[in-house]
């Protein structure tokens, strides 16, 4: 992958999408690999999929304090109003 290669990026985004989802099966109470696969859902411009992903975390793990913190410092949010992030999303 070069500087640039927005195809290379997407492609390599969507396989730590797949790993995070695989790796949070192996480790369901890890959420931390839950925001990591928001984070690159947002990324991907895959942002109604990140809010959906989050929200099912959260609807099943509503004592998860990483998850709880994400949600009231509004994480993702924040993400997607980010201004740099438009010129990462591939």
């Amino acid at each position: 992958m070069h500087l640039g290669d927005r195809g290379g990026a997407r492609s390599a985004y969507k396989s730590a999408v797949e790993a995070y989802r695989g790796a949070s099966k192996l480790d369901p109470s890890n959420s931390n690999l839950v925001i990591k696969r928001v984070y690159v859902l947002v990324l991907l411009g895959r942002a109604e999929e990140a809010r959906s992903v989050f929200e099912k975390a959260r609807a099943g793990n509503p004592g998860d304090r990483v998850l709880r913190n994400f949600q009231e410092n509004r994480g993702l949010d924040k993400m997607l109003s980010d201004p740099g992030l438009k010129s990462v999303t591939p």
